[in-house]
Formats: structure tokens, sequence, C-alpha cells
């Protein structure tokens, strides 16, 4: 896998990340939580392909793709960056379950009294 491929989905899940435990001030609107998701994957996408020049993308050869990379390769490869910004965003949302969870017990711990 090339490293700007790999860069592109590590980035992806980071802005996810990022995004996801910054303290907003607020609940963010759901509009602009996707948008930023959105944005997250587009960055992904940059990261992978500016690198690169443009007619490299289109004939799949040159630096950040495989050696004869098909178009349906670089359709894979797009989905992934999207996965990776979808699975990033599971995570989190699983993170916070747990944490919550962890939250709860601790306040069950201590609000009853021992046997």
């Amino acid at each position: 896998m090339p490293d700007t491929y790999a860069y592109a989905l590590g980035g992806t899940a980071l802005i996810i990340f990022v995004a996801h435990w910054f303290p907003w001030p607020r609940r963010l609107h759901r509009l602009i939580a996707y948008a930023i998701g959105v944005t997250s994957i587009l960055s992904g996408l940059a990261i992978w392909l500016i690198p690169s020049p443009f007619p490299c993308v289109l004939t799949g050869e040159g630096p950040g793709m495989g050696a004869g990379a098909t178009g349906f390769i670089i359709w894979l490869m797009i989905m992934g960056i999207a996965f990776a910004a979808g699975l990033a965003t599971a995570l989190a949302w699983f993170v916070d379950w747990v944490l919550h969870l962890a939250a709860k017990d601790s306040i069950y711990e201590r609000t009853t009294e021992p046997d």
C-alpha cells in the first residue's frame, strides 16, 4: 500500500476523532456534523491524490497508486477512505458508550449501600 494512501486513511480517521471529541460549546446540528464528516473524507482524498499529477489519477499510473491500478481499484481505494471515516465514527461512538456505562456504574456503586 503506498504511503500516501496510508496517510489518507489515518488523516481521515484523525479528523473524525478530533471533530468528535472537540469541546464544542453545544451539540452540533446534524447538518454541520455531516459536513464535517464529508470534509474529512474529502481531506483524505486530497492527502492521497494531491501528490499525484491529475493524469496519473485518471490512468492509475504514478505515485500514490498501485502499479497499473485500474479504475475499479481506484474506486475501491476511494471507498476505503470513506469506510475509514465510518469506522472511526463508529469507534468514537462506541468509546463514548463504554465511558457512559462506566460512569453509570460508578454512580450506582457510590449511591447504593454495601451489604
